[in-house]
């Protein structure tokens, strides 16, 4: 094959590589444009759902800016509603009042206390305020458990100490090769730790059983002193509530006139639903007129004195007592 043949062929060759190449370009750019034609759709689709968020987002404000409105008027259709049946219920009451006292008929004396009422109610404070000096069951059981871990502490102590004395005695009569001697090793050095982090604990334990031990005995003497009187109020509280409720109960059967001090908090007659508490309610309000003689006749429980922690703390119970209860 002469030179000029080998010329031709190389030419040849070219010109297919050339020509193959523009195929691909060809076709790479045929893709090309069908990528920019996608792509120009897709933007004009982003395009369109961004207008439509756009408008979504709007609509959302407008919804919650409408719901808020609507929240506040029903609020106040509400606070509306219930200060009307709120004045509707006083002037019922009022009503009813004014033409039982036309017909002669007065509210009944619910709180009124005798002199065995009152001496129930005196046995009752009496009762309570001794039994305040007392620990509660709660904070027995705190102090027994800490006297308790001293206990189990002192067992943990012992009952190392005697693993690792036994070890070692293993350590002492067994090769140092052996697998007896390993094993006893490694018990050894599991006890000794035990043994040693139980012991860095005793001194505070210790501490605060003693401690507790004494608040013990204390309460114990205490106990021993106060017992009687709380025994002997627990029972006068539990029949002066029987008395009360006997004479709540009668009244609410015969359909008296129950005094203005009992019917704003509590109403005229309890509830279709939740009468159990209603009255038990009712009875812990009249034992508190009793036991500190409140005879204010329009505020049910008066104003608690600053220096009696007990009747405050009753107040506050009573006060949130009558807030659930109100009808």
């Amino acid at each position: 094959m002469t030179y000029s043949t080998y010329q031709q062929t190389d030419l040849r060759n070219l010109t297919d590589t050339v020509e193959r190449l523009s195929r691909q370009v060809s076709t790479t750019s045929s893709e090309v444009y069908e990528l920019q034609e996608k792509h120009e759709a897709l933007d004009g689709q982003v395009q369109l759902h961004d207008d439509r968020l756009d408008g979504l987002d709007q609509a959302t404000q407008e919804i919650r800016e409408a719901q808020n409105e609507l929240r506040e008027e029903l609020a106040d259709d509400v606070a509306e509603v219930e200060a009307a049946v709120k004045s509707l219920t006083a002037t019922i009451g009022w009503l009813e009042r004014r033409v039982r006292a036309e017909q002669n008929i007065t509210p009944v004396d619910i709180d009124h206390a005798d002199k065995a009422m009152r001496d129930l109610a005196d046995c009752a404070l009496r009762g309570r305020q001794s039994e305040s000096v007392l620990l509660s069951t709660n904070e027995r059981a705190i102090l027994e458990h800490q006297v308790d871990a001293l206990r189990k502490l002192r067992q943990r102590i012992r009952s190392s100490g005697e693993d690792a004395l036994r070890h070692s005695a293993t350590l002492a009569t067994t090769e140092r090769d052996s697998a007896e001697h390993r094993q006893a090793g490694a018990a050894f050095r599991a006890a000794y730790r035990a043994w040693n982090a139980a012991k860095a604990q005793h001194t505070a334990t210790t501490a605060a059983a003693e401690q507790a031990r004494q608040a013990l005995q204390d309460d114990d003497e205490r106990r021993a002193a106060h017992g009687p009187n709380v025994m002997t109020g627990e029972s006068a509280r539990t029949t002066l509530q029987s008395k009360l409720r006997e004479r709540l109960s009668t009244a609410v059967a015969d359909a008296a006139l129950l005094p203005s001090w009992f019917t704003i908090v509590l109403g005229h007659q309890p509830p279709p639903t939740g009468t159990q508490r209603w009255i038990d309610t009712a009875v812990s309000l009249l034992m508190y007129r009793i036991t500190y003689a409140v005879n204010d006749p329009v505020v049910a429980l008066g104003s608690p004195t600053e220096d009696d922690e007990h009747r405050r703390a009753w107040h506050r119970s009573l006060t949130e007592d009558l807030r659930k209860t109100r009808y």
